[in-house]
Formats: C-alpha cells, structure tokens, sequence
C-alpha cells in the first residue's frame, strides 16, 4: 500500500481500520448496554483484531514472495 499507492492512502486505509474496530465497539457497548471498557474485552472484538493481524500478515508474505519470485526471473533470463 505504501509503495504502490503512497502515504496518503495507506493513512485512508489506517483510519478506516481503525474507525471500523472503534464503531463495531461503541455499538456492541450501546446494545449489550455495557462499559467501552468491557466492549474492548469481548472475544469478537479481539478476533477482528486478530483478522486484521493476520491479513496483514499474509499480505506482506505475498508481497515478499513476488519481489523473490521477479528477481528468480529476472536471474533466468540474464542467463
């Protein structure tokens, strides 16, 4: 994201994270009528928190793996 789209739309994509994870809390604490406090320490919270982790994750493993893979074919065809 950083280097395809630049900083600007990495910060977009950060906020709208962000604003996700906080909206599905405020609105878990309203309906269950609960504290944020408590909200923050419900499981699904903590999964989406996790998701978002792992996703990342996975992309930047796919990431590394096509700069290895370019490189592997850029070395082929040199020879």
């Amino acid at each position: 994201m950083y280097f395809k789209h630049g900083f600007p739309s990495a910060i977009l994509v950060h906020w709208a994270t962000n604003y996700f994870i906080f909206s599905y809390v405020y609105f878990l604490a309203d309906i269950n009528e609960i504290t944020i406090k408590n909200a923050f320490s419900h499981s699904l919270t903590n999964s989406l928190e996790i998701l978002f982790i792992i996703t990342g994750v996975i992309s930047i493993a796919m990431l590394f793996l096509n700069y290895v893979n370019l490189k592997k074919e850029k070395r082929l065809e040199t020879t």
